[in-house]
């Protein structure tokens, strides 16, 4: 299936629009290996790898398998989702979607909405595996919050890397300047270790970023609480602030051939 397939013929309305979308979307993610990778392989990884750090402290066990699935939800609706998105207009998709009826709200939609239920699978994974390497039993009615933790933090972090790949000119360049921006914030923001040894100012400005309140909902989402407080208008306040400015910064048309026209022109001497 090619990526205009999906919305060639006559066109439903938004919904349709949207579901049939979202239905792309999730199987053309599922075919990155480089998206499962960093989605299910890398959290398992870290589980393992910091499992010897914890010792027997069954709270120190639940905060580990809490940052791993942060970790993974970022990985997923941060790093991947726009990577996918600087690819696919560096390949001319999105100009060609652009060309057809669909409506970009559904497309970005969509494509959030595939996002979110690969995050809900990984997490979902992640938490069952996470019972065998740490041994962490956690209740059925856990579900509901965990659930609605996965889904703010994967809207939030997509409606963020749909604003930040307007800036990214080439698909090359995607992960390290993605990198660049979620690494630092998941050491600072006490996802896998308390920061309280971290000086105090940094603590307060990692508050307003969207990694550590992320980590604080999942952490109230594990203990059974409900999502509420700070934390969460932070959130919502970072979801609603990206999807209105990607409204200026996203693009559809590819950036590359406007500079390999550029480069041509400064070495033919025009």
């Amino acid at each position: 299936m090619s990526d205009t397939s999906a919305v060639l013929g006559r066109m439903p309305g938004w919904t349709g629009s949207f579901a049939r979308q979202a239905s792309h979307h999730l199987k053309l993610t599922l075919r990155s290996s480089r998206a499962l990778t960093s989605a299910l392989m890398l959290p398992i990884l870290i589980l393992v790898a910091l499992r010897t750090t914890t010792g027997d402290d069954a709270a120190s066990h639940t905060y580990l398998v809490a940052g791993a699935v942060v970790f993974g939800c970022i990985s997923m609706s941060f790093v991947t989702h726009a990577t996918w998105l600087v690819t696919a207009r560096e390949k001319g998709v999105m100009k060609r979607l652009r060309a057809t009826p669909l409506r970009p709200s559904a497309f970005l939609a969509g494509r959030i909405a595939a996002t979110a239920v690969l995050s809900l699978v990984a997490a979902a994974i992640t938490v069952v595996i996470a019972r065998f390497v740490v041994g962490v039993d956690l209740r059925l009615e856990l579900a509901g919050p965990i659930v609605s933790a996965v889904l703010l933090g994967t809207v939030t972090w997509a409606a963020l890397g749909t604003l930040l790949s307007g800036f990214i000119g080439s698909p090359a360049s995607a992960w390290s300047i993605l990198s660049i921006v979620y690494l630092p914030l998941m050491f600072i923001s006490g996802v896998f270790f308390p920061s309280s040894s971290l000086p105090a100012w940094l603590n307060q400005v990692s508050s307003y970023l969207p990694a550590e309140p992320f980590g604080q909902l999942m952490q109230q989402a594990f203990a059974g609480h409900a999502l509420a407080g700070r934390d969460l208008l932070v959130m919502s306040a970072w979801a609603v602030v990206c999807a209105v400015a990607s409204i200026w910064t996203f693009k559809w048309q590819p950036s590359e051939p406007s500079k390999r026209r550029a480069t041509h022109t400064v070495d033919s001497g025009k």
